[in-house]
């Protein structure tokens, strides 16, 4: 045999055999099985695709996961409630009138209550209460005047209660003007309301009843600010008009009055 024909016969089988050396060599070296653990633990991750001719595997539990942490699309336009536009407004407070209280002394003329027919002036006193100092209000006025006892021929003292409303033409101004004229201006008052009066001399009393006109002017003590507090001085006039009454031997008729005293506006 030549050495070509031994080198044609042989070379073939020793590769055959080299080849299954190489792949024997290969199955058994250490290295192997954790390539082929971490090949299987990636497929293993991979999420599973959709199977053909049959329906959709669940989704997986990362698209899951991404989903519980996207927030819902708000509308446009449209901004979430603050705490300071859910509450309610406050209501508005009420404001009060304002009140008034007066101490006053003058005099009461009384021309048609003497015996001997002739004007007789006496000693008068009054206290009273005001509810509002706008264009309008009410007040409330106890006079009581001194006479009998002091002369033979004296009128009766007279005991009254007047209930009035208050007309004041200027105080219905919008511009609140706090000069003096101005707030002298709007002090000017008109009463006119309903009246009861008790007679008396001694132990002789009687009873009268009617209308009652007055006016009064507030000069003011204070100066203007903005609080309510204020002290005037008043000065006014009163004339009740009612039918006659009698006392004992007396018959009484209607009178005058004049006063001044001190008010405070509160």
């Amino acid at each position: 045999m030549t050495a070509t024909a031994v080198a044609i016969t042989v070379l073939p089988s020793l590769a055959d055999s080299a080849r299954a050396a190489w792949a024997a060599g290969l199955g058994g070296h250490p290295s192997a099985a954790p390539l082929a653990d971490d090949r299987g633990a990636a497929e293993a991750s991979t999420p599973p695709g959709p199977v053909a001719d049959g329906p959709l595997a669940a989704p997986p539990t990362w698209a899951l996961a991404e989903d519980a942490w996207e927030t819902p699309p708000s509308s446009a336009g449209t901004e979430p409630p603050t705490a300071a536009a859910e509450m309610p407004d406050a209501p508005a407070l009420a404001t009060r009138p304002r009140l008034s209280a007066a101490v006053a002394m003058g005099a009461s003329l009384d021309v048609d209550s003497s015996p001997i027919g002739k004007a007789f002036v006496a000693p008068a006193f009054a206290g009273e209460l005001g509810f509002g100092d706008g264009p309008w209000g009410f007040d409330l006025r106890l006079l009581s005047s001194q006479a009998s006892g002091r002369t033979a021929d004296a009128p009766p003292d007279r005991l009254a209660v007047d209930v009035m409303l208050a007309i004041r033409p200027w105080a219905a101004r919008r511009r609140v003007d706090m000069r003096w004229v101005a707030r002298l201006a709007r002090s000017a008052t008109v009463d006119v309301g309903l009246a009861g009066e008790r007679l008396s001399a001694g132990p002789v009393h009687a009873y009268r009843a009617g209308l009652v006109l007055g006016a009064r002017l507030d000069f003011p003590l204070t100066g203007a600010s903005a609080e309510p507090g204020e002290l005037r001085l008043r000065l006014g006039v009163r004339r009740m008009l009612a039918g006659e009454g009698t006392v004992g031997t007396t018959r009484s008729r209607d009178s005058s009055e004049a006063l001044a005293g001190l008010v405070v506006i509160f």
